[in-house]
């Protein structure tokens, strides 16, 4: 089952805005979502009171959004504090959706650990937040499922030993901020169970390494639906010759509009509904999901929602040129996607100069949108500046994507 997230309506000053880190498993699926604090005045995780953070994405996920706009069918990791071990009424009675992690700043005494005892025998999941070596958590481990292991807090050489003494508790390992694909590499050979990071974004480049012929084919696809003078015709002509973009393209189109009354059942037909910018946009995206088959579905909503979200501030924005910003978005994620340098995918692709320059460089309104997408992504949420868009401006833009990529990702694989 996909989210169907809501945006929060308005950026109050006493209101959270609650962001979501994907969780995978070792078959890089994702499996849960921890759900994080963000600030609505100042855009950023600035925490000033760890009570109030964690009342707030409770209130958020349970009343405002709802869990199952958040993270569906799957699982929700929640931080706790002290005052909420201590005062198991304050969390939500859903033991089969919540993971309860334990801030790693606790200091357990005898009284909290009745306490992460008691919520345990009521069928919560329990981990232990950013274990590193002589971790305060240490007592609750007789009581912990899983353990999230603060990666940079151990060399290579170090982790063996002590994913060994970990296991022998019982627990199940979660390596945290993961940044590179030869760091999940590892921590699969050393028998971790889930992995946290940004290392689906970044790509295993093999020097040498050559596009290949049906990924160049591919792109001449993106960079011909990209160009701004593409007319309807030739957009048609794009599709009717390539039977698989036709067969996913009639697909879509029947799926999203759920509400007709009859059935779209020629390519011209579904053209003249959508208009030059939805089939732009539409055969961009039925492109690139083609060119992440063999890559981790998570990696394509990746590049989907940072497409729509681009977009989308693009128009807050008045931008004129609002539906390159979905395309660059998109390509902005190619060279993990095709495992390749981006310089090298963009010489195959005849984009605008100031696309080019945005998606490589940073350079423009594009590429400060592009900039505060990934700090965004990434949780670096003070470093988030979009001149002429505040907090709730990003917050109601990324949730909007997170929706639109939930419906659309059934439909594009």
């Amino acid at each position: 089952m996909t989210a169907t997230a809501q945006p929060l309506p308005g950026a109050q000053s006493h209101q959270a805005l609650i962001g979501r880190q994907p969780i995978f498993d070792a078959n890089q699926q994702v499996v849960a979502y921890e759900l994080l604090f963000r600030s609505s005045q100042q855009n950023a995780a600035q925490v000033l009171d760890e009570d109030q953070a964690t009342g707030d994405v409770l209130a958020n996920a349970f009343v405002e959004i709802g869990l199952e706009g958040l993270v569906g069918s799957k699982l929700a990791f929640i931080n706790l504090t002290r005052r909420f071990i201590e005062n198991e009424e304050l969390i939500p009675d859903a033991p089969d959706r919540l993971v309860l992690e334990i801030l790693e700043t606790i200091v357990p005494d005898a009284t909290l650990i009745q306490r992460v005892a008691s919520l345990a025998d009521r069928g919560f999941t329990i981990a232990l937040d950013d274990w590193e070596d002589g971790s305060n958590l240490a007592p609750l481990l007789p009581m912990a499922d899983i353990v999230k292991v603060e990666l940079p807090a151990f060399t290579p050489e170090q982790l063996p030993e002590h994913v060994r003494a970990l296991k022998q508790h019982g627990v199940k390992l979660l390596a945290e901020k993961l940044e590179t694909g030869e760091e999940f590499k590892l921590c699969s050979e050393l028998g971790f169970d889930y992995f946290q990071g940004y290392f689906l974004s970044r790509p295993e480049i093999v020097a040498g390494k050559k596009i290949e012929p049906s990924q160049l084919a591919a792109l001449r696809i993106l960079s011909i639906a990209s160009h701004p003078d593409v007319t309807l015709a030739k957009l048609e002509e794009i599709v009717n010759t390539d039977p698989a973009l036709s067969y996913k393209f009639l697909r879509f189109i029947n799926s999203i509009h759920l509400g007709l009354r009859y059935k779209v059942s020629s390519i011209k037909q579904a053209i003249s509904m959508l208009g030059i910018n939805g089939v732009r946009r539409i055969v961009s995206l039925l492109t690139v999901a083609g060119m992440c088959e063999d890559k981790p579905s998570e990696l394509m909503r990746m590049a989907l929602i940072r497409g729509q979200m681009a977009m989308a501030l693009a128009e807050k924005l008045n931008h004129a040129e609002s539906a390159a910003f979905f395309t660059a978005g998109l390509i902005s994620l190619m060279d993990a996607i095709l495992d390749a340098p981006l310089g090298d995918v963009l010489k195959e692709l005849p984009l605008e100069n100031w696309v080019k320059d945005g998606i490589q460089n940073g350079t423009g309104t594009l590429g400060t949108v592009l900039t505060g997408i990934k700090c965004y992504e990434d949780g670096k949420l003070d470093q988030v500046a979009v001149p002429g868009l505040d907090a709730s401006d990003i917050n109601e833009a990324y949730w909007a994507s997170v929706r639109a990529a939930d419906e659309l990702d059934s439909i594009s694989g």
